[in-house]
């Protein structure tokens, strides 16, 4: 899968499952799928795993382990302790906030790091791709007009909208004719 020949990468798949791609690259990489056995295999992992995310919940607090506690409370904060529970208050919504507290932290630390290689990734597609459009560009462009253009917005839309010339080529578009 990492062969430079191997046209789909594993963050589009990411991206075709989770229904982040447009049309056209949702239908060419579906296609890719189908065809092909590793990417078909590694998308059924993937799915696999997003199902089994998807059923995961977190189990509730044993009574025994909040009375075990509230008496710990007890010991540790006499009038404090003894206040709340003797009120009857439960210390119920206090682990139910320090779990969530705990699963967001651990949310945080195992996503953060997936987030920025899949957005590093996307930055490297992108980049890819207007490599890919530049050498298309530059190609048309030599081969219509003899040469290479002498920069980079001569392969750009013309600024007054006109017809295409040897000084707007209208081979890129105006943001990548601008360099970004």
């Amino acid at each position: 899968m990492n062969l430079p020949t191997h046209p789909t990468a594993l963050e589009e798949i990411m991206a075709f499952l989770d229904g982040e791609l447009s049309g056209a690259e949702a239908q060419a990489v579906s296609s890719h799928v189908a065809h092909c056995t590793d990417c078909s295999r590694l998308a059924e992992e993937l799915h696999g795993t997003s199902r089994a995310l998807s059923r995961w919940s977190i189990p509730s607090v044993p009574a025994k382990l909040e009375h075990a506690v509230a008496d710990a409370v007890k010991k540790t904060f006499p009038s404090h302790g003894a206040r709340e529970v003797d009120e009857g208050r439960s210390l119920r919504p206090w682990f139910i906030g320090l779990g969530s507290l705990a699963a967001l932290a651990l949310l945080f630390f195992v996503a953060t790091p997936n987030l920025l290689r899949s957005r590093m990734a996307a930055n490297e597609a992108s980049a890819v791709g207007s490599l890919r459009s530049l050498n298309t560009a530059l190609s048309t462009y030599s081969s219509d007009y003899g040469h290479y253009p002498p920069a980079l917005s001569n392969l750009g839309p013309p600024v007054s909208g006109g017809p295409a010339n040897e000084e707007a080529a209208d081979l890129i578009d105006p943001v990548l004719a601008g360099g970004a």
